[in-house]
């Protein structure tokens, strides 16, 4: 039945009154059957408001939505704020089945934000080039299996050139499609995530992008709040996307006997990320190099690395402790622990030094080594060494000297 001009001029200023409420009710407490019919309606007043006046008032039969709409008592009560949003307990935290990690290399690199430190020139970007490889083919890598996915590699440090020699010197063929270099970033406070973002969401299959360095995208000076917030920033991106996010950054010149204490930059980088890599050599000079690894996801273990000759590319030869380590050199690790776990500073005679050392260490000899070490012992780890003897007995003392990790800047 055809309605008369001030009846459809009525429903017109009802609906312009009511219209965003509609908009903004809250669909989802009513029944499926009336949420659906309300939707239906809702898209057929949007219908009805582009065409013209003219036509709408020509409709011959134009029924108006609120018409067919149920009584607000026969829709279901809604749901009551308790507050409790957010909150799961811990029956139903223990019900949950959540799917397993996929690892990028089997038992070496597991999706998360990991820091890949080492010195200046001790082998990482072969290492980068090596590992983004492998990710981007699918190939094993030192034994280990790959699940394929893309990589993008900031290679901040380097040109275009330098990637060219240093890619095809250890692939010596065509390089995967997969994998893409940039040589230019924003910093995290311009709009790096920005751009991530981008890249991911043109290759949904991107499993691991490698930042070299970390410095490099850095906006502010090192301190425990702006590095945690520069990783967080970070880890959260790489979780939204279920992808590993590798940093390359810098040791500092002091050692330790934990080697993850070292990191360039406050403790603040170690807190926020998932777990590091320590790359180190004993011998400057020599082709060998050990990688220290540590995580929430990932097997605390080290791997003893070598470099071919003709390639420079780093291969495994084997975990754990090199059985031809130098001597000192544990025994120098061993001070420097005994020190650290008494509050940085130790004093007693040699034979209480080779019980704290343990069983590796002889009473007889322990005075001696220890001498010969005093320099190596001040400049790697920072132990400052002093003998003293009266009548009765001798006393070695260690101090550690107080030098501020906060020189990060510095060494990168």
């Amino acid at each position: 039945m055809k309605r008369s001009r001030e009846e459809l001029e009525e429903s017109i200023r009802f609906f312009d009154d009511l219209r965003y409420t509609a908009l903004e009710a809250d669909i989802e407490k009513a029944h499926e059957e009336q949420a659906e019919k309300e939707a239906r309606q809702i898209r057929a007043i949007f219908d009805m408001i582009t065409k013209s006046k003219e036509d709408f008032e020509a409709s011959e039969d134009v029924t108006l939505w609120w018409e067919e709409l149920e009584p607000a008592g026969s829709l279901p009560p809604a749901a009551e704020n308790t507050g409790d949003e957010g909150y799961i307990s811990a029956r139903e935290l223990q019900k949950k089945a959540f799917k397993p990690k996929e690892p990028l290399i089997e038992g070496f690199l597991y999706p998360g934000t990991y820091i890949f430190a080492g010195a200046p020139k001790v082998g990482k970007s072969f290492a980068m080039a090596g590992i983004t490889c492998h990710v981007s083919s699918g190939e094993p890598m030192w034994g280990y299996k790959v699940n394929r996915g893309t990589v993008l590699y900031l290679a901040l440090e380097d040109t275009e050139e330098r990637l060219q020699y240093r890619y095809n010197s250890i692939y010596g063929k065509d390089l995967p499609e997969g994998l893409y270099f940039k040589v230019s970033a924003k910093t995290i406070d311009q709009g790096l995530l920005d751009d991530l973002e981008r890249f991911v969401s043109k290759h949904p299959d991107t499993k691991l992008i490698v930042i070299d360095t970390l410095q490099k995208i850095r906006s502010k000076k090192s301190s425990y709040e702006n590095d945690y917030d520069l990783v967080g920033a970070l880890k959260a991106f790489a979780d939204s996307k279920n992808l590993c996010m590798l940093l390359v950054h810098h040791t500092r010149k002091q050692d330790s006997s934990d080697k993850f204490n070292t990191i360039s930059g406050s403790q603040g980088l170690n807190g926020a990320a998932d777990g590091a890599y320590i790359m180190y050599k004993t011998d400057r000079q020599a082709q060998k190099a050990s990688i220290l690894m540590t995580g929430r996801d990932i097997p605390d273990k080290k791997l003893r690395l070598s470099r071919e000759d003709d390639t420079l590319e780093w291969q495994l030869e084997g975990e754990g402790d090199d059985p031809d380590e130098d001597p000192k050199e544990h025994l120098r690790r061993k001070i420097v622990e005994v020190v650290q776990s008494n509050g940085g500073s130790w004093s007693g005679t040699p034979t209480e030094l080779a019980i704290a050392i343990g069983p590796e260490a002889k009473t007889n000899t322990v005075t001696k080594i220890v001498k010969e070490e005093a320099a190596k012992l001040l400049l790697e780890y920072g132990v400052a060494y002093n003998y003293s003897r009266n009548k009765s007995e001798r006393t070695l003392e260690f101090d550690t000297l107080d030098i501020s990790c906060e020189d990060s800047d510095d060494s990168i």
